[in-house]
């Protein structure tokens, strides 16, 4: 239920978006684009069956039905999807090469630009810039079904970066990156399309996400980037952590098996030096391969 409210969540934010211009370029010469890792082609219908099978979802449902309805007139558009790499820092400010994904439609006819990072990936396996080499449609991309670029940055740690914990809930490292990500879609395009990316997008963001669209709105209208952000949606996110570790502490309990990995983060790159022994109740070497505490795991061992 929790993973097809996104798409619902998309959807309607959708609805009330804005074009974005087409152009004239010049060439380029990149400094952000590095590689392009992977590209998928396809139609929206072969993104709408994958993603109406993953979800699970109940097309008789009227809701549902409301949203086909709406997506009929855009079944048989082609787009195409691109895994980059692209030149970014990690939060010590070391250079480093950052990953993700986008996704256009192939008439160049976008109805605008919509940015959403990632939800909290729990494995290695899992990214934007993976699920295209792997040609496997994910609910961040949903924008791209109603005919808009959608560009979905990865957090650090996975691929080039996979020594590094993912950086959840980092504010000043979420919004850079997906600043970085964000101008070397818009020199790949130029590149290899002649297109110009306009520069005004909305941001969407569910769960983990939800945090992570506040800190990339932040940075683009904090700082000189030259990018208008003229809509924000978010929802299911931690926007005040402190708060959110106090509802944990008073009800004792926890289903979210990516809070490990939020604490690890914290204290890899703010140099908190935390004595996990004190936080992990069954240690952060747990040999137990399962999810649940009462087996012995705390989900650590079976995800990592």
């Amino acid at each position: 239920m929790k993973r097809s409210s996104i798409a619902f969540v998309l959807f309607f934010s959708l609805l009330w978006t804005g074009c974005t211009p087409h152009d004239t370029v010049d060439k380029v010469n990149p400094k952000f684009f590095v590689e392009e890792l992977n590209v998928w082609d396809f139609t929206v219908n072969d993104a709408l069956n994958a993603l109406l099978k993953a979800l699970e979802v109940d097309t008789s449902d009227p809701t549902v039905n409301k949203i086909l309805e709406l997506i009929e007139g855009y079944r048989n558009k082609e787009i195409r999807g691109v895994a980059i790499s692209y030149r970014t820092f990690d939060p010590f400010g070391n250079p480093v090469l950052g990953t993700g994904a986008f996704f256009y439609p192939r008439d160049l006819k976008p109805r605008g630009i919509v940015e959403v990072p990632p939800i909290a990936h729990l494995d290695r396996g899992a990214s934007a810039a993976i699920y295209v080499g792997k040609k496997r449609f994910f609910e961040e991309a949903f924008p791209a079904m109603l005919n808009y670029i959608a560009i979905n940055p990865d957090l650090l740690g996975v691929l080039y970066t996979q020594d590094l914990p993912r950086p959840f809930l980092h504010d000043a490292n979420s919004g850079l990156v997906a600043y970085h990500m964000r101008k070397a879609v818009e020199e790949y395009l130029l590149i290899t399309e002649n297109y110009k990316l306009g520069k005004t997008s909305s941001v969407l963001g569910y769960s983990l996400g939800g945090a992570s669209a506040m800190s990339v709105a932040k940075y683009y209208t904090t700082n000189p980037t030259g990018i208008n952000v003229d809509q924000l949606f978010t929802g299911g996110g931690v926007y005040d952590g402190l708060e959110a570790f106090k509802a944990y502490v008073r009800t004792e309990k926890s289903d979210y098996l990516a809070i490990p990995s939020v604490i690890i983060a914290m204290d890899t790159f703010y140099n908190l030096n935390l004595d996990y022994s004190k936080i992990f109740a069954n240690g952060m070497e747990n040999p137990v391969n399962s999810p649940d505490p009462a087996l012995g795991g705390d989900g650590y061992a079976y995800w990592f």
